[in-house]
This record gives structure tokens, sequence and C-alpha cells, in this order.
């Protein structure tokens, strides 16, 4: 939740709003985006899994996959490094301590200067980073449990840009705390082999600051929660303001499982997998504000009219989101003759989610006929609960400035008065977003290597996005009365208005349609050369469920908006890549060259803009038959051009990517990694015939020292 958009969780799309530092807010936080992997150290990470597709039952509150890290703790020697690269340096020390053949702890201390952008001095942060894991097992080795905490504490300056005029200060402090415990006994039983629990706390605490210099003109803004008319404040033409976030998100997590390993008497193996986990989501920060007389003037008022107002919102005002599950899941494996396997998971999940409940079958299946050739597929469904910074925005505010804007009165100064509408606030009617995954490969072993092949299909429904709501309210006509000191208003009749407002729903769905495949070449032994080739073509198509609004090209017609289907999207994509990796192990030397190559991409989201209905003036939905929405001597002042959106690639896009390794053999061990290492900058004309560079990752240099001693 940490970002200062307004009460509407991005969805009237004021960027300006989001401007800690680089004018987005992943310059120091993830809004809506889920974990920050910078936030992870390295030194300790035993295993990296990433599960696309389907995954076991096992794995929840997900969509499209996940990424299990999996870290060690036991004796090591001190291990220390510098790394840098572009404008980010970054040292580590760790070392594994035996306490005795028992009990082992690890211990690392990390430490980085990071700047996104070095042409931006406000991008600029420090982070220090401390993990201590103890180890410790039973006598007889049948229980063991592993403790870990890990503290970041983000010191921040209040950094500032000389050559910004206006005078832009940022600051960002962010403490956070993770603690977590595993634990495994093997109890050998007859109705259990292994009881595993899972369990962790995270607290975090983030304090994010910017103050600017506005030079716009006079202006208007209410603080008021309250419907009805409220003397302005007025804000003066040139002034400080300031946005605050304070946020301090706490979550937990809790998984127990149960594991049992049975062998048939026709010798099939299950291995039987039941558990049940919690989560819990909150947070307790006082949320976004301002201070002083800072409120931001993006939305304030300068003339007659009405816009959505900020208000300030507490986050401790948004509810704990708890998440209970439960599965069970079999492994099945037969062993056959001439190398004949057949192995089937089959698995069932159940979610609990903001109240809403699911069942989620998970199947995953092979059968290989020998060594050679093997059968493979799998489907499953799963389902991600909103955000917080999703299901709660606070009460929204439409402020109107009435009569003829702010008034000049002797002997009052400035004055105005402003009629605040309460909107419906958050957004409680969102959903989970669901999920399906189905997949079909083969995997075919040649001498030389093996070939993997899969189709897959994925769907996603009820994801989110924001839709626009039509409101019809009534505005007071106001006279002034400056005879009083101060000026005093008279209501002198009223008026109606229309206008727009904005939640989120869950109205959208995406299909995901391809095949890749990847070669894996046996070393070349006389080389010691490792060789991979990939490739992927994907179809994507987006399908959001809402409609669109467009003001009537001619106001005086009973028509005043047109509403028309939203635009779907298609994309294709057609990439290929490459992986060489090349040791000289007699002077430990690894040198490993990745390629990428964008043959095909097309985008395209052409649609005809006829109207499906359309609002009267007081807001109100009329549908147009469909025989009458291409008539233009009706409904012409409602037809919008074509939209044309079919972009294709011009030219193909390469890049490549260079590591090299040097190990010394006497604890020391130098890389030096390069990002499109010859330097690439492919082009393109857009429709306006304007050459542009398409985003690809740009030229980037970083080297490595380690030390083990």
């Amino acid at each position: 939740m940490q970002s200062f958009s307004p009460n509407t969780s991005g969805a009237f799309g004021y960027n300006a709003g989001n401007t800690f530092g680089d004018g987005s807010d992943n310059t120091f936080s993830n809004a809506n985006y889920g974990f920050d992997l910078r936030e992870v150290p390295t030194n300790n990470i035993e295993e990296i899994k990433v599960i696309q597709g389907v995954a076991p039952a096992k794995y929840g509150d997900m969509t499209s996959g996940l990424v299990l890290i999996q870290t060690k703790v036991g004796e090591t020697p001190y291990r220390a490094s510098i790394s840098m690269r572009d404008a980010t340096s970054e040292y580590n020390l760790s070392k594994g301590f035996r306490l005795s053949s028992r009990n082992f702890i690890n211990a690392q201390a990390n430490f980085l200067q990071s700047n996104s952008d070095p042409r931006n001095s406000l991008t600029k942060y420090n982070r220090i980073n401390g993990n201590l894991s103890w180890k410790t097992n039973n006598l007889s080795s049948t229980l063991t449990n592993t403790l870990s905490a890990n503290i970041s504490y983000r010191a921040d300056e209040l950094k500032e840009d000389p050559d910004d005029f206006a005078n832009a200060k940022v600051k960002d402090d962010r403490t956070s705390i993770r603690i977590s415990n595993n634990l495994k006994w093997n109890l050998k039983k007859d109705w259990i082999d292994t009881f595993n629990v899972d369990a962790n706390f995270n607290y975090e605490k983030s304090n994010s600051y910017k103050e600017e210099w506005r030079n716009v003109g006079n202006a208007a803004i209410t603080t008021s929660t309250e419907e009805g008319i409220h003397q302005a404040i007025i804000i003066p033409a040139q002034y400080f303001y300031n946005m605050n976030v304070e946020g301090i998100p706490i979550s937990s997590y809790l998984n127990i499982e149960g594991n049992k390993s049975i062998t048939t008497k026709n010798e099939w193996i299950h291995t039987l997998s039941v558990g049940i986990s919690t989560r819990t989501s909150s947070n307790q920060g006082r949320g976004r504000y301002t201070t002083g007389n800072g409120v931001p003037n993006y939305l304030t008022l300068s003339g007659s009219g009405g816009s959505l107002g900020y208000r300030d919102y507490n986050f401790r005002n948004a509810k704990t989101v708890f998440q209970f599950s439960a599965y069970a899941e079999d492994q099945i494996t037969k062993y056959y003759a001439d190398n004949v396997v057949l192995k089937l998971d089959v698995g069932v999940r159940y979610e609990n989610q903001l109240g809403f409940s699911s069942l989620q079958p998970r199947i995953n299946t092979s059968y290989a006929f020998n060594k050679f050739f093997r059968l493979r597929g799998g489907f499953g469904m799963a389902s991600k609960t909103p955000s917080l910074n999703q299901l709660y925005t606070g009460k929204r505010y439409y402020d109107y400035l009435l009569g003829d804007g702010i008034y000049s009165v002797p002997g009052t100064g400035l004055i105005g008065w402003i009629q605040t509408f309460e909107l419906p606030g958050d957004n409680p009617n969102l959903k989970p977003i669901r999920s399906m995954n189905s997949e079909f490969g083969t995997d075919l072993n040649f001498k030389f290597g093996t070939l993997n092949v899969t189709g897959f299909y994925n769907k996603m429904t009820d994801g989110i996005s924001s839709v626009k709501d039509p409101f019809y309210r009534t505005v007071a006509e106001i006279a002034l009365n400056d005879t009083t000191t101060p000026a005093l208003y008279t209501v002198v009749g009223e008026k109606n208005i229309g206008f727009f407002s904005s939640e989120l729903r869950n109205n959208l769905k995406s299909e995901d349609l391809g095949v890749e495949a990847f070669m894996t070449f046996n070393r070349i032994k006389p080389l010691n050369l490792d060789i991979q080739l990939n490739a992927s073509y994907i179809q994507t198509k987006n399908s959001p469920n809402k409609i669109d609004y467009e003001a009537s090209s001619v106001q005086s017609e009973p028509e005043k908006y047109a509403v028309y289907k939203a635009l779907n999207t298609k994309t294709d994509q057609l990439t290929l890549g490459s992986n060489f990796n090349y040791h000289l192990r007699k002077v430990g030397l690894l040198m490993s060259l990745r390629t990428e190559h964008i043959l095909l991409m097309n985008h395209n989201r052409n649609q005809n803009r006829y109207p499906i209905g359309y609002l009267d003036g007081q807001m109100q939905y009329h549908a147009i038959p469909v025989q009458d929405q291409t008539n233009t001597d009706l409904y012409g002042h409602l037809i919008k051009t074509q939209v044309k959106g079919s972009e294709s690639l011009q030219n193909a896009i390469h890049n490549v990517h260079l590591r090299l390794s040097k190990d010394f053999m006497n604890g020391f061990k130098v890389s030096v990694y390069t990002t499109n290492v010859f330097g690439l900058k492919p082009t393109y004309y857009n429709s306006n015939g304007v050459k542009l560079l398409y985003p690809i990752a740009q030229f980037s240099l970083g080297g490595k020292l380690e030390y083990s001693f």
C-alpha cells in the first residue's frame, strides 16, 4: 500500500501522485506487485525452483507460477564479496559456524548502495541487511528445526536535486523484520512418515516523504469529509506541498503438513501429503497524509467546476485479510519393465479467500515409453487474493467549486465555497482472481541431447481493472454577498451535473496459447562446452468485460456520452534464445554467453467505435438497437473513428549477454558480467513516423570479487 495515489487505488490514473523519486512508486516500493526480490540475501541460497504451469496442490494464492527459494544452514568458511553494477554497489560477509554435531549457525551481513538512475539524485538509497539462521537436530536426527531471522534497514537521508527548479526533496526509510521457522519430524509411524511445520512472520515500517515547490496560480481545496457546502481553503500561487505515506504491513503464514509413503503389493508407490495453511495480511500504518499547508495541487480547483478530491487515508481502516486452505495430494509412481515409467500426481486444494470458497484440482502426469520417449500433461486451477491496496482505497469525494470560482473581495481577500459529495469507497466487491492452466508435452532423449516440447493454454478470469461509474448530482448556484466581512454567499438556485468516478472490479479475462521448446545438448567433453537452445511462441488475448465512455461531439443533443465496448487486445510473439557455458577447469575459467532473439511480435487492438448505448443528461443509460448502432443520421455525433492499433515488429531484435568468472584456486574468485555486451540499440518508427528505441535491456557492466577463507 506504499503509494500516494488518490483514494482510488490508482483507478483514476493520477500518476502525478506516485512520484517518490523518478515518477513511479517502484523506485522504493512495489505497491500491488508483491515481494521485492532485491530484499533477498543471496549468499546462503541453496536452490531456486521456478514453477510455471500446474503447481502441486501444496501451493496457493497464485495465478501464473511461483519461485521457491531454499536456503541452507551449515558449516562454511568466511565468504566476503564486493559487487558493482552501474550505480549499485553491494558488500557481503557470511560465515557458517558449527557449534556442535547437532547445532549450526549461519550469519550474513549485507550493505547495498543503490541508485536506479544516476542522473537523478532522488533515486539513491542505502540498505543494511542482516540474516541469522540456527539449525538443530535431536540425537537421533529424526527432528530438525531451522529458525531464521532477517532484519533490513534502509537508511535514507533527505535528498534533493540541485538542478530541479521545483526543489523536490525525497526521503524513504524502511525497517523490516522477518522471522521464519521450519520443523521437520521423521516419525516413521504406520500412519505417517514425516510431519512438517512452516511458519513465518513479517513486519515492516515504511515512511515515504516528498516535498516540492509549486507555482501554478491560486487554487482552492477542502479537507471536509462531510457532504455539503464548505468554505474553501485558498492555496497561494506559490507554496511548498508535501506527500507522506506511512505503511506498517504485517503478514503471517503457517503451513502444517503430514506425509506418508506406501508401496502396494503390485509395487505401486504412493506418496500421500495432507496439509492445512493460513495467511494473514494487514497494514497498521498511518497511511497517506499531508502536513503543513500541503495538499497536492493536482487535485485542486481553480475555476468553477468540479473534480475528484484528495483526502488523507489511515491504513488502519483497512481490515485484516485472512485466508485458509487445505490440500491433499497423492504422487503415484509405477515402474514397469523395459524402462516404462508412469507418474501421476493428483491433488485438490480448498481455498477460502475473502469469504469465497473454491476447490482447485491439480493433476500432473507423465508416461515414459522407454528411455527415449516420454509424454506428459497437466491441468490445474488456482486463485489469488486481491492486494490490500486494491481492496481498501478509502472513501471517495467529488468537490465542486461553486459560483464563479475564487472571488477576490476587498476586506476579505480571496474566498470561495466548495460543495462536497461523498461517493462509495473502497472496492468491497472484489473477489479472488482465478486461473486455469493446462499443458501437454513430450521429452525426447537423443544420444546427443534432450528435447523438451510443451504446448500450453492458460486462462485467467476475474482479473482486476478499473471501470468508470457515472454519477448525477445537484449542486447549488450561489451569488456573492460582499456587503459583510468576511464575504458570504447566497443560494439562488441549483443545477444538475454529471461526472464519473471509478472503482476496481473483476472484469478482465486473459488467455495465453503457446508452445515452448528446449534443446539441451550433452556436454562436448573435449571443449567442456554446454549448449542449450530454446524457443517459444505465445499468443495472448485480453478481453475486458467493461464499457468505455466518451463525450458526444455535439453537446446540444440529448445523448451526452457515447457508450462503447472496451477494447480487446491480441498479441503474439516468437522468441529464440541460446545459452553457452564454457569451462576451462585447469585455469578455473567459466564463460557464459546468453543470446535473445525476438523474430515476431504483433500487437492488435483494431476495433470499430460504434456506440452500443448512450448516457442522457441525467447520466442514465439507454441501449441502442444493434441495427441503429452504425446509423450516422441518428448517432453520427457518437460514432468515433476506428481505433487502429495494429503494430508489427519491423526488424528482428537481438541481444547478447556475457559473464566471465575466474577462480584463482586460493579463495579468490572474480566475475565480470555485461548485459547487451555489444551495446545494441534497435529502433523502429511509430505511427507518426518518429524513430524510437525498442525497450530492450541496455548495456550494463558489472563485476564481483569474492574471497573465501
